[in-house]
């Protein structure tokens, strides 16, 4: 049986030895590579497991040594390994013993890139101590929010920067199949048969979905393996981190969550529904359940707009699943609406463009008019901000002209409470302008749309 030291000396020989294969360029910037010295501040990238966060490192380490950096000046580890555990505190300072030791150039100043960390007892504790003291550019990941928030702060002392990495975008989804940068940078000069095949492109995209794994699979296998990072997720992240009481109750919650994405999320509904099934669950803890759902990065929860902080944190909010082929893979035949998977991934895409820092400036909106209450699905901006930045609807298609009339007005109204004169509309493939007595509304192609954002 191997020692511990075997393995971790197992592991450094690998990545030593490993040669990058070629990968889907990720757009997450993590910013130019630090040069190690003592101090230096921590990027830290988070998402749900098997998004990607292990090949945004192999692509920085690709970065690195066009860059010049001798390979064995970087460390890779990636702590979620069977071997590993249980884990011990001192587990990382074991590993950076046997790091100096085999490679004691690197004591010079060196490139630590640390993979799914974050259940290792009082890992804030030893990156703290890394960056007081070693010359060292670090880069952490891990499958839990929290080192978003109250672990990163706390454990930094504000030395350390966010980045949220998601499933692929449609541009990265594109790239993965083939479509060249041009083509990606220059869609307004494209030939309309190009844009006939992005279309078809962006209606796959919106079923097959963004997890890397679950490119060119068909659809029993995709669906079989989006379950199981479900289950995964529900397993790792909320049951044994929580030591959360009931997994078959998690799993239950993790579904209906999923399956109602981009719906509102009442709590009320699901506590009923639970009890009706025959499982007793407490209110609180219900909701935080639904929490450590949004702690694991496999769903998010979108509150309504409003000017007052305190008001907000009483209303309801929507629900999107961390990927729109998550949400059709756990939803019934009746339920699998590509309206639903198009607004899951316009909120993605949103989302996105907020790597870092506050995620909840993108929220649904609604005003009322005339005694009925317009909804549009996504307002940029937030208390704090003073007032909307912009609005963006997501419908299938306007043909309907009452699904015409219905969006606009809700639109229409939300741009006058807001003093907006500009919103978007994002269809499936429709492009036009339309004048109102309050602004223009751009209609545009959900493919264009994406690939702009």
């Amino acid at each position: 049986m191997s020692s511990l030291q075997d393995v971790i000396d197992e592991k450094m020989a690998w990545f030593w030895n490993y040669r990058l294969p070629e990968m889907v360029a990720r757009d997450l910037d993590l910013g130019d590579p630090r040069t190690p010295k003592v101090g230096n501040r921590v990027k830290v990238v988070v998402g749900v497991r098997r998004c990607g966060k292990t090949w945004r490192l192999y692509q920085e380490v690709a970065r690195l040594e066009r860059m010049g950096v001798d390979r064995r000046r970087i460390l890779y580890f990636n702590f979620d390994d069977e071997r590993l555990r249980p884990y011990d505190r001192a587990l990382p300072s074991q590993v950076m013993e046997r790091f100096y030791t085999l490679s004691p150039e690197a004591r010079a100043g060196a490139y630590l890139l640390f993979d799914e960390i974050q259940d290792v007892p009082d890992w804030g504790v030893f990156m703290r101590r890394m960056v007081d003291t070693e010359a060292v550019a670090c880069y952490v990941t891990g499958s839990s929010s929290k080192m978003l928030s109250t672990e990163v702060a706390t454990e930094f002392r504000g030395r350390a920067t966010s980045y949220e990495l998601t499933p692929y975008s449609f541009r990265e989804y594109a790239r993965a199949k083939g479509v060249s940068e041009a083509a990606l940078e220059a869609t307004a000069a494209l030939q309309e048969q190009d844009r006939l095949d992005l279309a078809r492109l962006c209606d796959a995209y919106l079923v097959e979905g963004g997890y890397p794994e679950a490119q060119g699979m068909d659809a029993v296998e995709r669906i079989d393996m989006l379950q199981d990072i479900a289950a995964n997720v529900v397993a790792a992240d909320v049951v044994e981190r929580h030591d959360f009481g009931s997994a078959r109750i998690a799993r239950m919650v993790c579904t209906q969550c999923l399956a109602s994405s981009a719906r509102k999320l009442s709590v009320t509904r699901l506590h009923n529904q639970l009890r009706s099934y025959g499982f007793s669950i407490g209110w609180d803890s219900l909701v935080a359940l639904v929490g450590y759902l949004e702690e694991a990065n496999i769903l998010y929860r979108v509150p309504e707009y409003t000017t007052s902080v305190a008001e907000n944190s009483r209303k309801a909010s929507k629900v999107y699943a961390n990927d729109q082929s998550l949400m059709l893979a756990v939803s019934s035949a009746a339920t699998s609406d590509r309206g639903l998977a198009l607004e899951t991934a316009a909120y993605l895409a949103l989302r996105r463009g907020k790597s870092f820092g506050r995620k909840n400036q993108v929220m649904s909106y609604a005003v009322k008019e005339g005694g009925a209450t317009l909804e549009v699905d996504f307002v940029e901006g937030d208390a704090l901000m003073g007032g909307p930045i912009s609005l963006l609807q997501v419908s299938v298609s306007l043909r309907d002209p009452a699904t015409r009339r219905r969006e606009l007005r809700a639109l229409e109204a939300s741009m006058r409470a807001g003093s907006i004169d500009r919103a978007t509309i994002v269809t499936l493939g429709e492009s036009e302008t339309i004048t109102t007595d309050i602004g223009i509304v751009q209609v545009v192609p959900a493919w264009s749309w994406l690939l702009g954002r």
